[in-house]
């Protein structure tokens, strides 16, 4: 989260207990003035950040029914009776089921010795005890849920102007930022905040409202400005019937993305209103989605400002490093995201307070040593004389909304086959971000047509069903409490009809293939694997697979094993198996990303490409734009005259054939076997189309 030029929700679990006390260790605790009318200024000399407040619709349910209100202070006793202990913050009343408690691991492995044979040797008894505690410290530690941290972070470039403004433009962007948190929060509660009910938790049902508690933070561990809050949202909520449940955090989950990507909306909107500043998208080069930051403040700035996500990358490098050493290869996508979050955790320094004046004069002496500008100044190029201007929905037409709709469908379907409501919001929240809305209204009501323009051209998936319940178990909308709400897939017919086509060719039985007298001669011995990395001999059942796939003749056929399980040793004994058979060079492995394409070739040692690359340079615009200059080269080559402009005929030549060359490079051969690696993340666009040039290739 740290260091990243974008606002964003991230959402963490809360155990029971002392889990919520990292949370008031960092706030201030003067005698400062807390609830008046300039917070800011209040914090100028106090070390560390301001009180929890209280928030959502929940509270009214609290303190025995009379209700807490909402943005008062929250004590450290309180927040231990709801989060440590699961009751009422103020009456310490039980808010429904005790939290559950855990065996810890020490509690396990005692019980488990005191299980042993009376009868056992010292030397035995000690071999069992060490077993026994290798195999209660591997398994995962379970703790009951007190709560959820969401943590909602304003874009990078916000916080920088917070920084280095007047205290005019810092009060702006921080009620800008709790407005938009607030209103999120709302949003939140109204989609997505259901308890369950029944045998099994089977019916889901609204809730009364969250009961949670923010705190707002100021900078990064790193000491850059980063103007974000903690909003821990209590697992404990009120039903219709008024009893005390849990969340159902599988409902929250589902919907978290898309109330990040509306809170962005929300935050950019209210700035707007509050400030004469205008948002743009700004392009962070290759591999990195562009951000959406304030005009004015410059990338040089923002990375002035961006210690944190420097070290973070400095610290992958060593950790990719380290990885490719031990494993003698790249570590794929998913690897690839589980090193950077031990990295990021490694890499933790200790947080450091300090009075927010203090903090305030340090980052504009920062801005200026690296920028040679004021702070005035900078702040000057980010406000403009006057404010943009706001639309209410009514002002975007009809037409603007359904072509919205259309981009953002392409864009959900090149990243899924199938999809949820809370999808659509999420991509629609983000294809109208560059529109500023006159109001919290106007911009829900817009994300809305644009959702149902987009669902209106869906294929529901939803099974139908199977009986009508009675009125008590339907919700407002007539609904059934036993289907989940906002959970529906939808898909669309052109993913069909690729599906259709991609089963098909699992029946296509006219595909090259080898015999199995090649596959026995390749199976039966050690597989050597590339650059001096040794030998391995294969188990069964990798023989079976290599000899499945080589032999079958099937058009498209799927491996499929979790990690560790040797699949990438299987796709080398195939690889020389096929290559036995139909020569070399014959094996090529297009990967969905880049990294996986670049494993793949090390381990196989055959030439592997992104599918996004190979489908751009074989059949996509890179193709096109390689025929039309063919064209273009070979008209000027018919009319140029053999003898007065020999030279610039040569050249004319050698340009014909470097750029057939190349198309030759991006074109399936017969005989040629093509192993997408990592396949399921592959979009079914891009298998259907790699399976099509495979099929015409013969």
């Amino acid at each position: 989260m740290e260091g990243m030029s974008a606002a964003m929700l991230s959402m963490h679990r809360l155990t029971a207990g002392a889990g919520y006390r990292y949370l008031l260790k960092n706030t201030a605790s003067g005698d400062c003035d807390r609830t008046g009318a300039t917070p800011l200024t209040a914090y100028y000399t106090e070390t560390g950040n301001p009180p929890g407040r209280w928030l959502g619709a929940g509270l009214a349910g609290l303190a025995g029914g009379a209700g807490i209100e909402s943005g008062s202070v929250i004590t450290e006793q309180a927040m231990a009776n709801l989060f440590g202990a699961g009751k009422d913050p103020v009456t310490t009343e039980p808010l429904g089921r005790a939290y559950p408690v855990f065996a810890t691991a020490a509690q396990r492995i005692a019980t488990a010795v005191e299980k042993l044979p009376w009868m056992m040797g010292a030397v035995e008894r000690q071999e069992a005890t060490d077993t026994i505690t290798r195999i209660q410290l591997a398994k995962p530690v379970r703790a009951a849920v007190a709560g959820f941290d969401l943590t909602f972070t304003a874009a990078k470039s916000a916080s920088t102007l917070w920084a280095l403004g007047d205290e005019p433009t810092q009060r702006a962007i921080l009620d800008a930022h709790r407005t938009a948190v607030t209103d999120a929060l709302a949003f939140l509660e109204d989609l997505a905040l259901f308890t369950r009910t029944g045998a099994g938790g089977c019916a889901q049902v609204r809730t009364r409202g969250m009961i949670a508690a923010g705190f707002d933070h100021w900078d990064t561990r790193t000491g850059d400005p980063n103007l974000h809050t903690h909003v821990v949202l209590a697992n404990k909520v009120q039903g219709p019937d008024g009893a005390w449940r849990s969340v159902d955090s599988r409902a929250l989950h589902h919907a978290i993305v898309a109330v990040s990507e509306v809170y962005d909306n929300l935050f950019a909107d209210e700035l707007a209103r509050r400030l004469p500043i205008a948002w743009g998208w700004r392009d962070r080069g290759p591999k990195r989605t562009p951000a959406f930051e304030i005009d004015g403040v410059s990338e040089s700035l923002l990375r002035t400002f961006s210690t944190r996500s420097a070290q973070v990358d400095q610290g992958m490098v060593d950790a990719l490093a380290k990885f490719t050493t031990a494993h003698g290869r790249r570590p794929n996508r998913i690897e690839v995201t589980r090193l950077r979050q031990v990295v990021t955790r490694a890499t933790r320094p200790d947080k450091q307070f300090h009075p927010l004046g203090e903090l305030f004069a340090g980052w504009r002496n920062r801005a200026q040593d690296a920028t040679g500008q004021t702070p005035e100044g900078l702040t000057a190029l980010a406000l403009r004389e006057t404010a943009g201007r706001t639309l209410a929905s009514t002002d975007v037409p009809d037409d603007v909304v359904v072509h919205v709709a259309a981009s953002t469908l392409e864009q959900v379907i090149t990243r899924r086959s199938t999809w949820t409501r809370a999808n659509v919001l999420a991509e629609a929240a983000r294809q109208t971000r560059g529109l500023r809305m006159a109001s919290v209204i106007d911009r829900h009501d817009l994300h809305t047509r644009v959702v149902e323009a987009v669902l209106a051209r869906c294929v529901s998936l939803a099974a139908p069903e199977l009986f009508t319940v009675p009125a008590s178990y339907q919700r407002p909308d007539g609904t059934s409490v036993f289907t989940r709400t906002e959970e529906t897939r939808f898909t669309d017919a052109r993913v069909l009809d690729a599906e259709v086509r991609l089963l098909a060719a699992t029946s296509d039985i006219t595909a090259p293939a080898t015999s199995q007298s090649d596959v026995q001669l390749v199976v039966d011995s050690p597989v050597i694997r590339p650059k001096n990395r040794g030998q391995v001999t294969l188990a069964d059942d990798q023989k079976h697979a290599v000899a499945t796939i080589a032999t079958s003749g099937r058009r498209l056929d799927i491996l499929v094993g979790p990690a560790g399980t040797g699949k990438t040793t299987t796709l080398l004994a195939l690889r020389r198996t096929w290559e036995h058979h139909h020569g070399a060079n014959t094996v090529i492995g297009p990967a969905p990303a880049a990294a996986a394409a670049a494993e793949l070739a090390d381990a196989l040692g055959v030439a592997c490409e992104n599918t996004t690359k190979w489908l751009y340079e074989s059949a996509g615009a890179g193709a096109q734009n390689r025929r039309a200059r063919i064209t273009e080269l070979a008209q000027t080559r018919a009319t140029t005259d053999p003898v007065l402009e020999r030279s610039r005929l040569g050249a004319l030549t050698a340009g014909l054939q470097r750029l057939r060359a190349e198309g030759e490079r991006w074109a399936l051969r017969p005989g040629q076997l093509l192993i997408v690696d990592e396949a399921s993340m592959a979009g079914t666009f891009h298998l259907d189309a790699l399976t099509a040039q495979a099929t015409a290739a013969g």
